[in-house]
């Protein structure tokens, strides 16, 4: 849900969304449901239905899930979703760590001058410049550093200074901002 949380094609997302009839009065309760916005053309991305599980949990049960699974399929395509299972080769990924570390980073308000010195730095230097360079540019001591870096943090968090979250976060990680 935190990679959710911070993929912006993702307009919404439910826990455990649906119960689904799978025979014999037994029924299956999929992971997530998962709504994205619009694309700029206009069209809309199928719903995703997922399902969370361990790779070696699906190898070891998956006489148990085939049929679970099957009418998961077969649900989502009456409505035009797709049913996808994950694993944590789909999650555990440079993404989570990344939006790991911005999370707590959402909630900070950071002082208005450093949010202005920040982008007015980033609009200078043009397309994709490196967040160690941004802070070190404009910072005029060590405590300045770390207001700035934690204003710098909060604007990638909320989106509004960009960053590719697929290759983690690091000192040299570039940044922009879309327009």
């Amino acid at each position: 849900m935190l990679l959710l949380d911070f993929d912006p094609r993702v307009e919404r997302y439910e826990a455990q969304p649906v119960r689904i009839e799978v025979g014999g009065g037994r029924h299956y309760t999929p992971d997530l449901l998962v709504t994205f916005w619009a694309n700029p053309d206009g069209v809309r991305p199928p719903c995703e239905l997922i399902e969370v599980k361990t790779q070696a949990d699906l190898d070891k049960h998956a006489d148990e899930y085939r049929e679970k699974f099957r009418a998961a399929r077969t649900y989502a395509d009456q409505r035009g979703w797709l049913f996808i299972v994950r694993t944590e080769a789909d999650i555990r990924r440079p993404r989570l760590g990344a939006a790991k570390f911005l999370r707590s980073y959402r909630s900070i308000t950071p002082s208005g001058e450093h949010v202005e010195r920040l982008m007015a730095a980033i609009r200078t230097h043009g397309e994709l410049c490196p967040a160690r360079e941004v802070v070190e540019r404009i910072a005029s001591a060590d405590d300045d550093r770390g207001h700035l870096y934690t204003a710098l943090w909060h604007l990638v968090a909320t989106r509004q200074i960009m960053l590719n979250m697929d290759a983690g976060i690091q000192a040299d990680s570039p940044l922009w901002m879309d327009d």
